[in-house]
């Protein structure tokens, strides 16, 4: 970029700042009057090229949970109970032993959406029965499920529309 073209597309970002924009500016240390300043301040996002640093720094993932035989044994313990479920006519109680299994994260199903067609419903009634099982019972989201995060994202975009 030239330096006609600096100084106007330096001008231009300054006419479009209010008076709080400008003053934290200055307060940075920044020349309002020079954007061609070649001593600009340092802030807290500075480039680090120190790898020791960064690698003392650097969030470390989280060591994997050793296997929780207790929970695994309780978790099939309830599986089996809920297999009983599957002895009714009902289809409704079918239905909810599935979301149960679902919510428990025990394999054997591709989605909510292939239990939705199982049983000829929403995909969104599977997932309000599996969400609410969930938080019922205290667990957290299984695999066949999105984040509480992600969820609470899409409905807020839901309300925007």
């Amino acid at each position: 970029m030239r330096p006609e073209g600096v100084k106007e597309a330096w001008v231009s970002f300054l006419q479009g700042c209010n008076a709080e924009d400008l003053a934290a500016l200055k307060a940075a240390g920044v020349n309002l009057d020079e954007p061609t300043n070649p001593n600009p301040p340092q802030g807290p996002n500075r480039w680090i090229g120190d790898d020791k640093w960064i690698n003392q720094h650097a969030v470390k993932p989280d060591e994997p949970e050793p296997p929780d035989e207790a929970k695994d044994q309780m978790i099939s313990v309830i599986a089996k109970v809920i297999d009983a479920f599957d002895c009714s006519k009902s289809k409704q109680v079918k239905l909810h032993a599935d979301c149960m299994r679902m919510a428990l994260g025990v394999p054997g199903f591709k989605s909510m959406g292939d239990l939705a067609s199982k049983y000829g419903t929403s995909k969104a009634m599977i997932s309000w029965r599996v969400k609410h099982i969930q938080k019922r019972v205290g667990l957290e989201p299984s695999f066949y499920m999105r984040s509480e995060k992600l969820c609470k994202t899409y409905s807020e975009a839901r309300k925007r529309k």
